[in-house]
């Protein structure tokens, strides 16, 4: 039989929720260990009777509130960059973000009625498409719960690879070119570094992303190119072949999802 371990991050302490973890490592022979990770939040693992590790998945925990500041302070980046890393050590790793919460509108508000300089709503809605965008074309799935007893329950089903029960409470961001508001709003969280008025232009001009994709970094640097009675230079050609390659990514995440789902199984 292999030996299970589970490592809680001592930041997650004062959550309650490790102590859901130990009653669960009592019944089910895992050893329970409070240490402070550099990656994640739990991160369970599996050793044979050689020592050898036969399983590894790290979990990400964000509550809706903690999904925002960690927006704002850019940490979800560096630790969407290390769960890249960590999977590509072993085809053995898996990594996920789990999300606890479902009134996403009322947190951002709340959230934004405390900020010294509020942002548009709307802003923050674009800034979670794009993480979750990023997440899944990467293959790291982004997982909604609505509570703690839930999270526990998920992470077991991930322990236990129960990924297509799991699976199935994936966050994915609807980019069908039938929805304009949503796929106006994507373009302006992807063109972040561009300026509205840049994403204003590319979603008047184009009605998906395979319209997009179909013209050129040059096309699109054209399109946006700023009047030339402002004397001000074009818009950075890196930035926006960036840009355009985000959107081919975007247009093959819903094949990416049932590559990505198939694989967990």
């Amino acid at each position: 039989m292999p030996r299970k371990q589970l490592f809680i991050d001592s930041g997650e302490m004062k959550s309650g929720i490790p102590d859901l973890f130990k009653i669960w490592g009592e019944k089910n022979d895992v050893k329970i260990v409070i240490i402070k990770l550099k990656i994640g939040d739990y991160h369970y693992i599996e050793i044979d009777d050689e020592d050898n590790i036969i399983k590894e998945i790290i979990i990400e925990r964000k509550n809706l509130v903690d999904l925002l500041e960690s927006i704002g302070d850019e940490r979800i980046t560096n630790q969407f960059e290390n769960m890249i890393d960590f999977m590509n050590i072993s085809d053995k790793n898996r990594a996920f973000l789990v999300i606890i919460g479902d009134s996403w509108k009322n947190t951002a508000i709340e959230y934004n009625s405390h900020k010294e300089n509020p942002r548009n709503i709307e802003s923050y809605f674009a800034s979670i498409d794009t993480i979750i965008t990023n997440f899944s074309v990467n293959n790291l799935p982004a997982i909604q719960v609505p509570d703690t007893k839930r999270f526990v329950d998920c992470c077991i089903k991930l322990f236990n690879k129960e990924y297509e029960n799991v699976l199935k409470h994936r966050i994915t961001i609807d980019h069908s070119n039938a929805d304009k508001d949503n796929f106006t709003r994507s373009v302006k969280a992807l063109t972040d570094g561009l300026g509205i008025k840049t994403a204003e232009k590319i979603t008047k001009h184009f009605k998906c992303y395979e319209d997009i994709i179909n013209s050129s970094p040059i096309i699109i640097s054209n399109l946006v190119r700023i009047d030339s009675d402002k004397k001000e230079s074009n818009k950075p050609m890196k930035a926006i072949e960036h840009f355009w390659n985000d959107c081919k990514g975007i247009k093959n995440e819903g094949e990416n999802n049932a590559n990505n789902n198939s694989e967990y199984s």
